[in-house]
């Protein structure tokens, strides 16, 4: 995925992402790290678990 492509999954401005040390970006990555975690544990497939968190 393109780091432009980031924006709109993680709920930020697409300038948003072009400083990685922002806060609201860091935290909504880590949001996003923990549900595909935990849904690949459920599935045992982490590529799974991405196409579900993405639809």
């Amino acid at each position: 995925m393109p780091i432009a492509g980031l924006a709109e999954p993680t709920g930020v401005h697409r300038s948003t992402v072009r400083n990685p040390s922002s806060e609201r970006l860091q935290g909504r990555m880590r949001e996003m790290i923990e549900v595909i975690s935990a849904a690949a544990e459920l599935t045992g497939a982490l590529d799974k678990a991405i196409d579900w968190y993405r639809n």
